[in-house]
Protein backbone atom coordinates (compact mmCIF):
# COMPACT_ATOMS: atom_id res chain seq x y z
CA UNK A 1 0.00 0.00 0.00
CA UNK A 2 1.49 3.13 -0.97
CA UNK A 3 2.22 5.66 1.88
CA UNK A 4 1.04 9.21 2.55
CA UNK A 5 1.56 12.23 3.71
CA UNK A 6 0.88 12.36 7.66
CA UNK A 7 0.77 15.89 7.22
CA UNK A 8 -0.22 17.24 3.70
CA UNK A 9 -1.57 13.91 2.18
CA UNK A 10 0.61 13.99 -1.19
CA UNK A 11 1.54 10.59 -2.22
CA UNK A 12 4.68 12.34 -3.18
CA UNK A 13 7.07 9.79 -0.40
CA UNK A 14 10.30 9.30 -0.53
CA UNK A 15 12.14 6.87 2.00
CA UNK A 16 15.54 8.30 3.43
CA UNK A 17 16.41 5.63 5.96
CA UNK A 18 15.37 1.89 6.95
CA UNK A 19 16.35 1.23 10.67
CA UNK A 20 16.98 -2.17 12.15
CA UNK A 21 13.86 -2.33 15.33
CA UNK A 22 16.21 -4.40 16.92
CA UNK A 23 19.30 -2.19 16.91
CA UNK A 24 16.73 0.88 18.55
CA UNK A 25 15.05 -1.24 21.16
CA UNK A 26 19.12 -1.34 22.11
CA UNK A 27 19.58 1.89 22.14
CA UNK A 28 16.72 2.81 24.42
CA UNK A 29 17.14 -0.28 26.56
CA UNK A 30 20.51 1.48 26.76
CA UNK A 31 19.13 4.66 28.11
CA UNK A 32 17.10 2.85 30.40
CA UNK A 33 15.16 -0.87 30.93
CA UNK A 34 12.16 0.41 32.23
CA UNK A 35 11.08 2.18 28.81
CA UNK A 36 10.32 -1.65 27.46
CA UNK A 37 10.16 -0.46 23.72
CA UNK A 38 9.85 -3.71 22.43
CA UNK A 39 5.83 -3.67 21.98
CA UNK A 40 6.14 -0.63 19.90
CA UNK A 41 8.10 -2.59 16.87
CA UNK A 42 6.11 -5.39 15.14
CA UNK A 43 8.58 -5.96 12.51
CA UNK A 44 12.28 -6.34 11.64
CA UNK A 45 12.83 -3.10 10.68
CA UNK A 46 11.09 0.89 9.96
CA UNK A 47 11.35 3.58 7.52
CA UNK A 48 11.65 7.17 8.04
CA UNK A 49 9.85 8.69 5.19
CA UNK A 50 9.84 12.38 3.53
CA UNK A 51 6.96 13.94 1.86
CA UNK A 52 8.25 15.54 -1.94
CA UNK A 53 5.68 18.06 -1.34
CA UNK A 54 6.15 19.85 2.47
CA UNK A 55 9.17 18.18 3.54
CA UNK A 56 8.16 16.77 6.54
CA UNK A 57 9.89 13.14 7.61
CA UNK A 58 8.06 10.46 9.52
CA UNK A 59 8.45 7.36 10.78
CA UNK A 60 6.39 4.29 8.97
CA UNK A 61 6.42 0.60 10.51
CA UNK A 62 5.95 1.19 14.33
CA UNK A 63 3.72 2.52 16.86
CA UNK A 64 4.01 5.74 18.56
CA UNK A 65 4.52 5.70 21.91
CA UNK A 66 1.77 5.18 24.89
CA UNK A 67 1.34 6.81 27.75
CA UNK A 68 3.39 4.60 30.01
CA UNK A 69 6.75 5.23 27.80
CA UNK A 70 6.24 8.70 29.07
CA UNK A 71 5.45 7.87 32.38
CA UNK A 72 8.43 6.33 32.97
CA UNK A 73 10.42 9.43 31.06
CA UNK A 74 9.10 11.58 33.38
CA UNK A 75 10.82 9.67 36.12
CA UNK A 76 14.23 11.27 34.58
CA UNK A 77 15.28 15.10 36.06
CA UNK A 78 15.87 16.46 32.56
CA UNK A 79 12.58 15.29 31.10
CA UNK A 80 10.30 18.27 31.99
CA UNK A 81 12.52 20.88 32.13
CA UNK A 82 11.86 24.22 34.21
CA UNK A 83 13.30 26.97 32.21
CA UNK A 84 14.05 26.52 28.38
CA UNK A 85 15.19 29.43 25.72
CA UNK A 86 11.34 28.74 24.06
CA UNK A 87 9.79 29.37 26.80
CA UNK A 88 11.43 32.65 27.12
CA UNK A 89 10.68 33.81 23.70
CA UNK A 90 6.76 32.50 23.66
CA UNK A 91 6.92 34.75 26.87
CA UNK A 92 8.02 37.66 24.99
CA UNK A 93 5.49 36.87 22.77
CA UNK A 94 2.73 36.40 25.15
CA UNK A 95 3.66 40.66 26.42
CA UNK A 96 3.33 41.56 23.14
CA UNK A 97 0.22 39.95 22.05
CA UNK A 98 -1.55 40.75 25.32
CA UNK A 99 -4.20 37.38 24.73
CA UNK A 100 -6.84 36.99 27.08
CA UNK A 101 -6.83 33.17 27.38
CA UNK A 102 -3.74 30.88 26.39
CA UNK A 103 -3.77 26.92 26.00
CA UNK A 104 -0.61 24.92 26.12
CA UNK A 105 -1.11 21.86 24.72
CA UNK A 106 0.98 18.94 26.12
CA UNK A 107 1.53 20.98 28.79
CA UNK A 108 3.19 18.11 30.98
CA UNK A 109 3.82 19.30 34.89
CA UNK A 110 3.21 23.26 34.12
CA UNK A 111 6.75 24.74 34.15
CA UNK A 112 5.70 27.43 31.30
CA UNK A 113 2.04 27.61 32.86
CA UNK A 114 3.37 28.41 36.26
CA UNK A 115 5.21 31.59 34.96
CA UNK A 116 2.09 33.38 33.48
CA UNK A 117 -0.92 32.11 35.13
CA UNK A 118 -1.08 35.17 37.61
CA UNK A 119 -0.94 37.05 34.49
CA UNK A 120 -2.84 36.18 31.92
CA UNK A 121 -5.87 33.06 32.01
CA UNK A 122 -4.17 29.84 31.24
CA UNK A 123 -5.95 25.95 30.67
CA UNK A 124 -3.98 23.15 29.67
CA UNK A 125 -4.48 20.22 27.82
CA UNK A 126 -2.79 16.80 28.94
CA UNK A 127 -3.44 13.23 28.85
CA UNK A 128 -0.16 11.47 30.85
CA UNK A 129 -2.25 10.76 34.61
CA UNK A 130 0.71 11.90 36.56
CA UNK A 131 1.29 14.74 35.01
CA UNK A 132 -2.55 15.83 34.83
CA UNK A 133 -2.50 15.63 38.92
CA UNK A 134 0.85 18.01 39.10
CA UNK A 135 -0.98 20.36 37.07
CA UNK A 136 -4.08 20.31 39.64
CA UNK A 137 -1.70 20.66 42.56
CA UNK A 138 -0.50 23.77 40.79
CA UNK A 139 -3.79 25.13 40.41
CA UNK A 140 -4.09 25.04 36.48
CA UNK A 141 -7.50 24.05 34.98
CA UNK A 142 -7.69 21.61 32.33
CA UNK A 143 -9.28 22.36 28.76
CA UNK A 144 -12.60 21.85 28.12
CA UNK A 145 -14.20 20.43 24.85
CA UNK A 146 -15.83 24.53 23.80
CA UNK A 147 -13.37 26.12 25.12
CA UNK A 148 -11.69 28.47 22.65
CA UNK A 149 -8.60 30.35 23.13
CA UNK A 150 -6.55 33.76 21.86
CA UNK A 151 -3.02 31.90 22.08
CA UNK A 152 -2.61 28.26 21.69
CA UNK A 153 0.89 27.31 22.09
CA UNK A 154 2.73 23.40 22.10
CA UNK A 155 6.54 22.78 23.15
CA UNK A 156 8.12 19.50 21.96
CA UNK A 157 4.48 17.79 21.18
CA UNK A 158 3.97 17.90 17.61
CA UNK A 159 7.07 15.82 16.80
CA UNK A 160 4.99 12.86 18.88
CA UNK A 161 1.73 12.82 17.23
CA UNK A 162 0.90 10.19 15.16
CA UNK A 163 -1.38 12.37 12.51
CA UNK A 164 -0.02 15.77 12.74
CA UNK A 165 -2.54 16.97 10.31
CA UNK A 166 -6.03 16.30 12.46
CA UNK A 167 -3.78 17.72 15.84
CA UNK A 168 -3.33 21.04 13.81
CA UNK A 169 -6.76 21.00 12.58
CA UNK A 170 -8.34 20.27 16.38
CA UNK A 171 -6.03 23.06 17.74
CA UNK A 172 -6.65 25.85 15.05
CA UNK A 173 -10.74 25.25 15.32
CA UNK A 174 -9.84 25.89 19.32
CA UNK A 175 -8.67 29.40 18.25
CA UNK A 176 -10.43 32.57 17.91
CA UNK A 177 -10.25 34.79 14.24
CA UNK A 178 -7.04 36.96 14.67
CA UNK A 179 -5.70 34.30 17.54
CA UNK A 180 -2.31 33.13 17.53
CA UNK A 181 -0.96 29.28 17.42
CA UNK A 182 3.13 28.44 18.19
CA UNK A 183 4.57 25.23 17.51
CA UNK A 184 7.85 24.71 18.99
CA UNK A 185 9.83 21.29 17.51
CA UNK A 186 12.86 19.76 17.56
CA UNK A 187 15.03 21.61 14.34
CA UNK A 188 16.21 18.60 11.71
CA UNK A 189 17.57 21.59 9.94
CA UNK A 190 19.91 22.34 13.08
CA UNK A 191 24.07 22.19 13.54
CA UNK A 192 22.58 20.29 16.52
CA UNK A 193 20.96 17.29 14.94
CA UNK A 194 23.36 17.19 11.96
CA UNK A 195 26.33 16.85 14.00
CA UNK A 196 24.46 13.77 16.59
CA UNK A 197 22.79 12.51 13.29
CA UNK A 198 21.11 8.74 14.62
CA UNK A 199 22.89 9.29 17.96
CA UNK A 200 20.22 11.41 19.64
CA UNK A 201 17.62 7.95 20.30
CA UNK A 202 15.29 10.11 21.59
CA UNK A 203 14.34 11.49 17.88
CA UNK A 204 13.20 7.99 17.08
CA UNK A 205 10.11 6.06 17.58
CA UNK A 206 8.29 5.35 20.20
CA UNK A 207 9.16 8.72 21.38
CA UNK A 208 9.17 10.86 18.14
CA UNK A 209 7.07 9.93 15.55
CA UNK A 210 8.18 13.02 12.89
CA UNK A 211 11.00 15.33 12.22
CA UNK A 212 10.44 18.75 11.07
CA UNK A 213 13.12 21.21 9.21
CA UNK A 214 11.96 24.61 8.54
CA UNK A 215 10.37 23.86 5.13
CA UNK A 216 7.67 21.20 6.68
CA UNK A 217 7.18 23.83 9.56
CA UNK A 218 6.58 27.13 6.94
CA UNK A 219 4.43 24.88 5.21
CA UNK A 220 1.46 24.01 8.11
CA UNK A 221 0.65 28.28 7.54
CA UNK A 222 0.19 27.72 3.59
CA UNK A 223 -1.81 24.47 3.97
CA UNK A 224 -4.34 25.59 7.18
CA UNK A 225 -4.21 29.09 5.89
CA UNK A 226 -2.64 30.55 8.49
CA UNK A 227 -0.67 33.98 8.59
CA UNK A 228 3.19 33.87 9.47
CA UNK A 229 4.27 36.11 11.74
CA UNK A 230 7.45 34.65 13.03
CA UNK A 231 10.13 32.34 12.40
CA UNK A 232 12.36 31.09 15.85
CA UNK A 233 15.53 29.44 15.73
CA UNK A 234 17.13 28.60 18.95
CA UNK A 235 21.48 29.05 19.48
CA UNK A 236 22.91 26.17 20.77
CA UNK A 237 22.76 25.86 24.04
CA UNK A 238 25.93 24.83 26.15
CA UNK A 239 24.22 21.46 27.06
CA UNK A 240 23.61 20.43 23.76
CA UNK A 241 27.39 21.90 22.81
CA UNK A 242 28.72 19.67 25.54
CA UNK A 243 26.54 16.60 23.64
CA UNK A 244 28.19 17.56 20.55
CA UNK A 245 32.01 17.61 21.53
CA UNK A 246 31.05 14.25 23.35
CA UNK A 247 30.02 12.29 20.45
CA UNK A 248 32.68 14.15 18.28
CA UNK A 249 35.80 13.31 20.53
CA UNK A 250 34.12 9.39 20.38
CA UNK A 251 34.97 9.26 16.23
CA UNK A 252 38.48 10.39 16.86
CA UNK A 253 41.51 7.79 15.59
CA UNK A 254 42.82 7.09 19.21
CA UNK A 255 44.34 3.80 17.91
CA UNK A 256 44.07 2.58 21.39
CA UNK A 257 45.37 4.96 23.06
CA UNK A 258 42.83 4.71 26.39
CA UNK A 259 42.31 1.30 26.12
CA UNK A 260 43.54 -0.11 29.54
CA UNK A 261 41.75 0.53 32.83
CA UNK A 262 44.62 3.08 33.72
CA UNK A 263 44.50 5.24 30.86
CA UNK A 264 40.65 5.43 30.65
CA UNK A 265 40.73 6.74 34.18
CA UNK A 266 43.60 9.77 32.72
CA UNK A 267 41.38 10.73 30.18
CA UNK A 268 38.22 11.23 32.05
CA UNK A 269 40.38 13.39 34.56
CA UNK A 270 41.83 15.27 31.42
CA UNK A 271 38.48 15.58 29.70
CA UNK A 272 37.00 17.34 33.07
CA UNK A 273 39.45 19.71 32.95
CA UNK A 274 38.99 20.75 28.97
CA UNK A 275 35.45 20.94 29.69
CA UNK A 276 35.65 23.30 32.44
CA UNK A 277 38.35 25.24 30.81
CA UNK A 278 38.55 25.43 27.18
CA UNK A 279 34.84 24.06 26.03
CA UNK A 280 33.04 27.32 27.81
CA UNK A 281 35.28 29.61 25.70
CA UNK A 282 34.60 27.64 22.61
CA UNK A 283 31.04 27.45 23.04
CA UNK A 284 31.02 31.31 23.32
CA UNK A 285 32.55 31.86 20.00
CA UNK A 286 30.48 29.36 18.23
CA UNK A 287 27.30 30.39 16.37
CA UNK A 288 25.86 26.80 15.81
CA UNK A 289 21.98 26.44 15.82
CA UNK A 290 20.61 24.49 18.92
CA UNK A 291 17.57 21.78 19.30
CA UNK A 292 14.54 23.80 18.83
CA UNK A 293 13.28 25.77 16.52
CA UNK A 294 9.09 26.79 15.90
CA UNK A 295 6.75 28.86 14.21
CA UNK A 296 3.84 31.77 15.13
CA UNK A 297 0.96 31.87 12.97
CA UNK A 298 -2.21 33.84 13.13
CA UNK A 299 -5.76 32.61 12.53
CA UNK A 300 -7.41 34.77 9.60
CA UNK A 301 -10.16 36.69 10.56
Amino acid sequence: MQSSCVLCGSKKIIIRKVYSSAEIIDKFDGLSKELKTKSFFSEESFFLKQCADCSIQFFEGCRPGDSSLYETLQQFDWYYQEDKPEFDYVLQKIIEFKPNSILEVGAGQGAFLNKVKDAFSVKASEYNTEAVRELRNKGIELDSENDRYDLIVSFQVLEHVEAPREFIRQQIDKLYPEGHIIFMVPNNDSDYSKHLEDNNILDFPPHHTSRWNKNALLNIGQLFDLELVDYYEEKMRLIHYEQVIEHLRKQLPLYGLFDDKERILVQKEMLKVMNRTILPYEYIKSNMTGHTHGVVFKKKG
